[in-house]
């Protein structure tokens, strides 16, 4: 797609109307991984493309991170990851062969919780059509971008401890993203302050998208810190839980934990 071709997301409510567009340019933006296509969610799919023909050329190109996370969106995960190779290292060369830089991308796909690729323009161009066949609008230049208004998707957790009846404070918490491959990417290592919460949540706006997470509970370390005479090593070590989060809403995720026991459950 270089920075030629672009989709655009039209979604309409019973009240009011709201759109988004997002744009594929040398990678796009934004990745959700969804499962669930667009059309099914209420939303109507453009492709646009700024060439006015369309040519089988195999050229390849760097789908950066944003653009496989549109990708994600629009339930292409799994078939980007397919087409699309490892990229964990870029270096740039002269003509004359001379090595310019080399760059690790190991701390962006860390950063950002999702790795590039590069791709076949051609196979990037056939997974589009096949997922959304229609009209492709070709000619077209993408020249800006319209954000959506309304209220973003959060992550939040409390820890409560059952055995001594009060707050997790201090209980390392570690956030995961689970990729369309099945990888995990740590997104952040947290603890709770003496509330048994967050300083603040886990995602929020910008840092939240949709897809598969996995909330870590160091909860061994915590109770060999505060009960006495537990078993070494704990019968509870860390407590992973494993979520899926939609496109929009709180999504709250308490822990209730003793030595023995734990639970979890959505709440508010």
């Amino acid at each position: 797609m270089g920075d030629r071709s672009f989709v655009s997301l039209q979604r309409q409510r019973n009240i009011g109307h709201e759109r988004s567009e997002s744009h594929h340019r040398g990678g796009g933006h934004r990745r959700p991984h969804h499962r669930h296509r667009p059309d099914q969610a209420g939303y109507t799919v453009t492709l646009y493309e700024r060439v006015t023909d369309l040519w089988p050329v195999r050229a390849g190109i760097s789908l950066w991170s944003n653009g496989v996370k549109v990708l994600n969106f629009l339930g292409l995960g799994d078939k980007i990851a397919q087409i699309g190779g490892q990229m964990n290292q870029m270096q740039y060369l002269s003509k004359k062969g001379e090595l310019l830089n080399d760059i690790d991308l190991l701390p962006l796909i860390h950063t950002v919780g999702q790795r590039p690729y590069p791709v076949a323009r051609a196979d990037l161009q056939g997974m589009l059509r096949d997922g959304f066949p229609g009209e492709i609008h070709l000619g077209c230049k993408c020249v800006a971008v319209d954000k959506e208004d309304g209220m973003t998707g959060k992550l939040t957790t409390p820890v409560l401890d059952t055995a001594r009846g009060c707050p997790a404070a201090d209980l390392v918490i570690d956030l995961w993203r689970i990729e369309a491959t099945g990888d995990r990417v740590l997104l952040k290592t947290v603890r709770t302050n003496a509330d048994g919460r967050t300083d603040a949540p886990l995602l929020a706006e910008d840092t939240f998208l949709p897809g598969g997470y996995e909330l870590v509970f160091h909860l061994g370390d915590y109770l060999q810190r505060h009960i006495p005479d537990l078993p070494s090593p704990p019968f509870l070590d860390q407590v992973p839980i494993r979520v899926n989060l939609g496109d929009r809403g709180h999504y709250h995720v308490p822990l209730l934990a003793s030595p023995w026991s734990y639970s979890t459950y959505r709440g508010s």
